[in-house]
């Protein structure tokens, strides 16, 4: 954990890394911050099915086309 300054300044907990620059000094990266990640729901596939069984078929084949199956932002 580090703090950084400039525009990440206000945060005091960041974590970090070091990188080696074009002139070989050790340059801090900072790792992306959780909360920066947008939320995307699933909607979850039956408990019962199996991909490899054929009476499975059409259900997969429809959630995989229809748009109303796909994750979607929160």
């Amino acid at each position: 954990f580090t703090t950084l300054p400039g525009e990440l300044g206000g945060n005091h907990w960041v974590f970090f890394g070091e990188v080696n620059g074009k002139d070989g000094e050790p340059q801090p990266v900072v790792l992306t911050h959780a909360s920066r990640i947008p939320i995307r729901r699933h909607i979850k596939i039956r408990a019962d099915v199996n991909p490899y069984s054929p009476e499975w078929a059409e259900y997969l084949e429809r959630r995989h086309s229809d748009l109303s199956f796909r994750s979607r932002p929160a």
